[in-house]
């Protein structure tokens, strides 16, 4: 079986939309969303809404949780000054005009984790409670993670970044670039999926990934996708302009992107 394992949405309608045409491409057998359907993007509703009608496996994300399940502290920030300039906080105060109805009741019946077979989805690290909602980025965080996947393999967003830490005897085999091999001695294996809607590897195109339960290989995948179109509909929602700079992964800002933040900034 092969599953093409998406994450970090983040309301960038144009990025998903070009994923999931994508994915129809592949010829994948099935479809996993590692949650943060929300927040930062212009687009909440229409990507919770284009995520629960396909009917794929789909984990609660932090952005998610915030939206749905808010303590007081959050909605504080929210209706505050700095919250209207914080990416985070702004991006949940606009999520939050704009999921209803059943598709927020969806949203907060998302579990923190699916669990098949011998694979386990989550957004975060494992080995911390809901409310800390802990990175996987480097070798002594994914440690307790790593205890409690025992032989199992797992996949994770919220990094916004790949990578995959083995607590097996070996680690995994680069079988050519973008594609990797793990090995029954590698496991467990906690590995990172990259950003659909805002990576953060310094590479705009939109990041995901295929695992090949056969062969246990992960393929790492890139999709071009309209980045100015989802940078100007942040732009237009009055959300904070860095979180559509954020889109160009540290490159070349498109120039009418670039003009508009300026005369909002200046």
């Amino acid at each position: 079986m092969r599953i093409a394992i998406i994450t970090d949405i983040h309301g960038n309608l144009p990025a998903l939309r070009a994923v999931l045409g994508a994915i129809e491409a592949e010829g994948v057998d099935r479809t996993v969303c590692l949650g943060d359907i929300v927040g930062y993007g212009a687009f909440p509703a229409e990507c919770v809404r284009v995520i629960r009608e396909t009917g794929m496996p789909t984990v609660m994300g932090n952005h998610d949780h915030y939206l749905t399940a808010p303590d007081a502290e959050m909605l504080k920030m929210e209706a505050s000054r700095a919250g209207r300039t914080n990416q985070v906080y702004a991006g949940i105060r606009h999520a939050r005009k704009r999921v209803v109805g059943e598709d927020l009741a969806w949203l907060a019946g998302r579990p923190r984790t699916v669990v098949d077979g011998q694979l386990v989805f989550g957004h975060a690290a494992l080995h911390e409670d809901l409310k800390e909602w802990p990175y996987l980025v480097s070798w002594e965080e994914a440690q307790g993670t790593l205890d409690i996947l025992g032989k199992r393999i797992g996949f994770f967003g919220h990094s916004h970044r790949e990578n995959a830490f083995c607590g097996g005897a070996e680690g995994f085999v680069t079988v050519e670039p973008g594609v990797y091999r793990f090995p029954p001695a590698s496991r467990p294996a906690a590995i990172t999926v990259g950003s659909v809607g805002q990576p953060r590897t310094g590479d705009m195109r939109a990041h995901w990934a295929v695992w090949d339960t056969r062969t246990a290989t992960l393929r790492i995948r890139r999709t071009k996708y309209p980045v100015a179109e989802a940078a100007h509909a942040i732009l237009d929602a009055g959300l904070p302009a860095g979180a559509a700079l954020r889109l160009f992964g540290g490159g070349r800002v498109d120039p009418r992107v670039a003009a508009r933040v300026l005369d909002v900034e200046g």
